[in-house]
């Protein structure tokens, strides 16, 4: 046997017993929260349309299946042998592309933490990290030191009682393997500082913060040292909308939310999130979302 064809039969290994721990514990479709800070799980049984959702900085790993994430013009597919780091909050459209019930599409998402990649990229030698273009998105390959930690990190579940004190440990070492990796380089624009990114970072923290009001793009611009046609077009450059289309998408989001979580009407939400006309707010929302507020709203509680 050779050193690769080692380093593959230790990969499927992994695989495998990760994907025995989400058959245990993601037993119904659709993402959910664990118990372990940051980390969710997913489960899609069928190939579905892109669907419109945000991605926070985080890696997302497929153990099984076939996904690809939309962000203006730009396809980025990932598998169990690609991993999807995103170092932005990121409006993108979401796409299963392969899964079935006898092999589910599983998937791991894990957020990132900037004071943990802050702290260990003083203690780690990065000067031959290759520096990349500012990107909010970058898909890396995965390889055993990286699986096996993660797998150790999923294995926590079946032992609750040692999350609070082994999972912050694991955690650390699943981001030292990154930081010694190819990913890198997408890991380190999360905390450079002085840069355009971060510029366009402390931007979506902004409209964040501020959705609900008017947005004048001089002012915007002005908090964060750019001009309007730079700020303008480094932020579509990076997340593929212009900043009035992300405060759009941000508005739409937490309306949605609303609409679920509060049992709001959509009018009612749609004021609350900074809209002055329901109608306006209904056809932004069907842009996003491909159907109305009512019947969008209707088809997610018959679920």
């Amino acid at each position: 046997m050779t050193l690769n064809q080692s380093s593959d039969s230790q990969t499927e290994l992994f695989y495998q017993k990760i994907i025995n721990i989400l058959e245990r514990h993601v037993k119904t479709t659709g993402a959910h929260n664990t118990l372990i800070k940051d980390l969710k799980l997913f489960r899609q049984e069928t190939p579905h349309q892109a669907c419109a959702c945000f991605y926070q900085p985080s890696i997302s790993l497929l153990c099984q299946g076939t996904k690809q994430i939309i962000i203006d013009k730009n396809i980025f597919p990932y598998d169990k042998h690609h991993l999807l780091i995103t170092s932005l909050d990121i409006p993108t459209n979401s796409q299963i592309m392969e899964a079935s019930p006898i092999k589910p599409c599983f998937g791991i998402s894990l957020n990132l933490e900037r004071n943990i990649i802050a702290e260990l990229s003083t203690q780690i030698d990065l000067r031959n990290s290759n520096k990349t273009k500012c990107s909010s998105v970058s898909i890396c390959s995965v390889n055993v030191s990286f699986l096996e930690p993660m797998y150790r990190l999923l294995s926590l579940m079946d032992e609750p009682e040692t999350i609070p004190v082994l999972a912050p440990l694991v955690i650390r070492e699943i981001y030292y393997r990154l930081l010694t990796s190819d990913a890198a380089p997408i890991l380190l624009q999360i905390i450079t500082t002085g840069n355009t990114g971060s510029n366009i970072r402390k931007a979506i923290e902004w409209l964040k913060q501020n959705y609900s009001q008017p947005l004048k793009i001089s002012h915007l611009a002005s908090a964060v040292n750019m001009s309007p046609s730079s700020l303008h077009h480094h932020f579509r450059q990076i997340t593929g909308k212009s900043p009035l289309q992300y405060q759009k998408w941000l508005r739409v989001h937490e309306a949605k939310r609303l609409m679920i979580n509060n049992n709001l009407n959509a009018a009612t939400a749609s004021y609350q999130v900074g809209y002055e006309s329901p109608s306006h707010f209904s056809h932004d929302y069907k842009a996003i979302f491909g159907k109305s507020p009512q019947k969008d709203i209707k088809n997610f509680n018959q679920i």
